[in-house]
């Protein structure tokens, strides 16, 4: 019901600014996004009276944040079996998103309008947005743009080194299984001044109080133990090997589902999901894995990860044997 009477009718409206806001087309035919934004990045177009920038043509995260809009409307109506008849006009504006652009060393690039000029040396990534704080760019789904992504967030620099621009790169990371720009973020903000002795934290490296990493630091060790998404449960996905055991409990998951509780050392990990439908699920590891077992019976393994079945209220109990280091 909240779906079909609520969430719906909001994304049709949505979908229809978008509709009226993007209705030029540029010369290949696709939609433009004009005046655009994206969080206090000094472009050359458009100076504001106090000297920022901010405004210019096809900022990817509006893209982004359209496209995701327009595929979560058709899943919706598809799912409910409603707007059978608008679905092929939806699909066509999605189709006629900007294409997305590269820089010359394949990182993705933050306008998608060929002379808007890259400033490298700013805190926000907002053209991640697909990869975090949305879903839709993964590995598996979409490698070319995952290792885009990846390129941009190495190769962005801090602008004036405020928390939040660490933890929005950290975040990507994390998405992005990256470990060695996990532990360098991570370790910036543990060790370089963001937090002080009475654990409060700093906006800037030991100057101006703020809570910016007070608030993310939940967020960011949770997407370190698990991460989710439909029919999707990936354990440790960007645990550094200095934080080698531990235990979470309590984290909903992304696909009608509940981590109850997990434990992990360098021998393996020990979990229990509690599954509110019925559905199968994928389970992933990407460590080294020597064993799988689900409530005491060993499961294949394909690769990194293995299939399990849950019926609505089922509690899976989960084993993982990691192959040992070094033979």
């Amino acid at each position: 019901d909240f779906l079909r009477d609520r969430v719906v009718p909001a994304l049709r409206e949505i979908a229809l600014f978008f509709e009226d806001y993007a209705c030029d087309r540029g010369p290949d035919g696709r939609v433009i996004f004009y005046p655009s934004f994206s969080p206090e990045n000094p472009t050359p177009h458009f100076a504001t009276p106090n000297g920022t920038y901010a405004a210019s043509i096809n900022s990817v995260m509006d893209i982004m944040i359209c496209g995701e809009v327009l595929d979560n409307l058709c899943e919706a109506c598809r799912t409910l079996g409603i707007e059978e008849e608008n679905l092929p006009h939806w699909q066509a504006q999605r189709a006629s998103l900007p294409r997305l652009l590269l820089d010359e060393e394949g990182g993705l690039k933050e306008w998608a309008w060929p002379s808007v000029v890259e400033n490298y040396d700013h805190r926000h990534v907002s053209h991640h947005y697909d990869v975090w704080p949305g879903r839709r760019v993964t590995w598996e789904d979409e490698p070319e743009l995952a290792r885009a992504i990846l390129i941009s967030n190495r190769k962005r620099a801090q602008q004036d080194d405020s928390a939040h621009g660490i933890i929005h790169r950290l975040l990507t990371a994390i998405r992005l299984k990256d470990l060695p720009e996990t532990v360098q973020n991570l370790y910036q903000l543990m060790n370089q001044g963001f937090v002080t002795r009475s654990l409060h934290t700093n906006h800037y490296p030991y100057r101006v109080h703020f809570p910016d990493l007070q608030g993310a630091m939940p967020a960011i060790l949770i997407e370190m133990c698990v991460y989710s998404a439909p029919g999707t449960v990936e354990l440790l996905p960007a645990m550094p090997a200095s934080l080698g055991h531990g235990r979470i409990e309590g984290v909903w998951l992304y696909t009608w589902a509940k981590l109850e509780h997990m434990e992990w050392d360098v021998h393996g990990v020990h979990a229990a999901i509690t599954s509110n439908r019925d559905q199968t699920l994928t389970l992933r590891c990407r460590r080294p894995i020597a064993g799988f077992r689900v409530n005491g019976t060993a499961v294949p393994v394909e690769g990194d990860h293995a299939n399990i079945v849950l019926s609505t209220g089922e509690t899976a109990t989960i084993k993982i044997d990691f192959q040992p280091v070094n033979g």
